[in-house]
């Protein structure tokens, strides 16, 4: 029986193929023992997908190679009784991709190759992906561009309402009485309305810590205070000081070029206010919303 010599050029992964098509490309020459091409002959190809030595999936296809003993396929368009997704590639919870080897087979002989995919159809991989539902853990925050009444399920808005334990047990599990509660069958959601968020301080002296954590206040009653979570601060502008010159004051006016007895004399005479109503960086609204 003449032994196959099978030499792999490559596996071909375009993004624009994988968009149109379930699958990816594949492409091998054909050679005997000997290294003489397998020009222009029928062959029937066993393909499977292999992780961790069991099989995934399994696909046939017949191929008749060119004069350069050259043929192609793609994978997930062969026979079969599976269907392919690219999905096959992904973890349970679509959260990374499974190391996966491209076994090729000459139908009822043997093995030509068995190559690990170091380039999965991440195009292909990325549009199912998209479709998956991303999982947020209960009690997660974030912005959300839509209004009040366009919240999805599963999400409440963060506007310090009251709800029940019973209700929302596993919110309550994570974020307890830390918002605010009038009794204790009742809990807040965070009131995020019209602040900014703020990570909680360590308690060493670095840089990057609240100087004033030990005085944060609680919005709303019975929420945390101090340096934890659900604690809040007011405004307040960082101590500093500005300088003026003394100026003699005549007639009511200011003389800022001093000598003579001219009237009056003022020492750090007040700066006019200016300013807004509040310090505040460029910022856009949205509404926060918390996952139960």
């Amino acid at each position: 029986m003449k032994r196959i010599n099978f030499l792999l050029i490559c596996l071909i992964l375009s993004a624009c193929n994988l968009i149109a098509q379930p699958g990816f490309s594949y492409q091998a020459v054909l050679r005997d023992t000997d290294g003489s091409l397998r020009a222009n002959e029928s062959v029937v190809l066993d393909v499977e997908l292999i992780r961790d030595s069991v099989a995934v999936y399994t696909e046939s296809h017949s191929v008749t190679t060119n004069d350069f003993g050259v043929f192609s396929i793609i994978v997930g368009e062969g026979a079969g009784e599976e269907t392919y997704s690219p999905a096959i590639f992904l973890s349970s919870d679509s959260s990374y991709i499974l190391e996966t080897y491209l076994r090729v087979s000459e139908s009822g002989g043997n093995m030509l190759s068995e190559t690990k995919l170091l380039g999965v159809p991440i195009a292909d991989v990325a549009r199912v992906a998209l479709n998956v539902r991303v999982t947020f853990p209960v009690g997660a925050v974030t912005p959300f561009a839509g209004s009040n009444d366009k919240i999805p399920e599963g999400w409440l808005l963060c506007d310090g309402t009251l709800y029940g334990r019973t209700a929302y047990p596993e919110l309550f599990n994570v974020i307890g009485y830390s918002w605010g509660t009038t009794g204790t069958d009742l809990f807040r959601v965070p009131d995020l309305r019209g602040v900014f968020l703020r990570g909680v301080s360590s308690n060493s002296s670095d840089v990057f810590a609240d100087p004033d954590k030990n005085t944060r206040i609680s919005r709303h009653s019975g929420g945390n205070i101090g340096n934890d979570v659900g604690s809040y601060q007011t405004d307040q502008f960082e101590s500093h000081s500005h300088t003026n010159k003394n100026t003699f004051i005549v007639d009511g006016a200011a003389n800022r070029y001093g000598g003579g007895s001219w009237g009056a004399y003022s020492q750090n005479p007040a700066i006019n206010n200016t300013g807004g109503n509040e310090t505040r960086p460029q910022n856009a609204y949205v509404n926060y919303i918390i996952k139960y």
